[in-house]
């Protein structure tokens, strides 16, 4: 399911228009609905907030060294210091702020941070009350993006109020919690599809936090990403499908930070079709995964190898 997410993710940058709108609907969605179908609870707190600031923070910050800073030095304009401040307070405070090259890793800091919380308050909670907390923490989404759409918090931090619920979602169908015949989830994505095509704004900009239309756009995206969970169970019974999208499943935090940046080049400089850029975008970004899982220091630096973190010694 994650190699057919990331493809998602790749054609919503390539595409324009109503494919990419439709495209949004789901695809940030589904990697939080992904995140939370394979979360394990950890009671343990610092050494979850350890792994995963090794695994997620620090090739976050790799690639924004390495991407933001060469790629958008010719956005400052002007060498004033005004602008100069701007260029290093954006990727410190990061979520929106970043854009262009850099306009994925808001998902980044984010998703660390619904793990982060999503682990404490389903140690610490039963479970009537830790679903009071998440449908309160949907209101505020709604109320956020509704009535004050321009606030926001450093790293993308308020749109854990959106992406919770979808990743609590994820989690309670690995739990067993809610079986849809596929017969149902068929009917319910013809209506999602109809609602998307005769109704304004039933879309998902995550990043911005537009949320749509209170929770029929959440249902919408969730009937979507069913779909494709189904859709991925039965392309895993043909292993010449199945393997490839899983190794672009595993490339995908590489394919995710590189895409961008490799389909604007491409469009800068040679003139090619969507589906070529498409393509070749995905392709570049997977061949720079191989490379990169090659050598210990950036399996660690751009891959957060837990394994390899620990081989070169690295504590924090």
């Amino acid at each position: 399911m994650k190699g057919l997410g990331i493809i998602a993710v790749v054609a919503g940058h390539t595409f324009s228009g109503t494919v990419k709108d439709f495209i949004f609907l789901f695809h940030m969605p589904l990697f939080f609905f992904i995140g939370g179908y394979l979360f394990k609870v950890k009671p343990n707190f610092k050494q979850y907030l350890n792994d995963k600031t090794i695994h997620l923070i620090v090739p976050y910050i790799c690639f924004l060294i390495i991407i933001y800073f060469p790629f958008h030095f010719l956005s400052i304009g002007a060498l004033n210091s005004k602008n100069i401040m701007l260029y290093f307070i954006r990727p410190l405070v990061g979520g929106k702020y970043l854009f262009s090259y850099s306009s994925v890793f808001w998902f980044t800091t984010c998703f660390f941070f619904v793990q982060q919380f999503f682990n404490y308050i389903i140690n610490k909670f039963q479970t009537n009350t830790l679903q009071i907390i998440i449908l309160t923490m949907l209101l505020l989404s709604y109320l956020n993006s509704l009535f004050f759409p321009n606030f926001f918090l450093p790293w993308n931090a308020h749109v854990v109020l959106a992406a919770l619920p979808i990743f609590y979602i994820g989690y309670l169908f690995n739990q067993k919690k809610y079986f849809i015949p596929f017969y149902i989830i068929l009917i319910f994505l013809l209506i999602a599809l109809a609602g998307f095509i005769f109704l304004k704004n039933n879309t998902y900009d995550m990043k911005y936090a537009n949320y749509g239309i209170p929770f029929l756009t959440l249902f919408s995206s969730i009937i979507i990403i069913l779909f494709i969970k189904n859709l991925a169970s039965i392309i895993s019974r043909f292993k010449i499908i199945a393997n490839p999208l899983i190794k672009l499943g595993n490339a995908s935090m590489v394919i995710m930070y590189l895409h961008v940046p490799i389909i604007i080049l491409i469009e800068e400089h040679l003139n090619f079709n969507n589906y070529f850029i498409f393509i070749s975008s995905t392709i570049l970004s997977y061949l720079f995964y191989i490379i990169f899982s090659k050598f210990s220091i950036t399996k660690f630096l751009l891959l957060g190898s837990k394994t390899d973190s620990e081989k070169i010694k690295f504590n924090y």
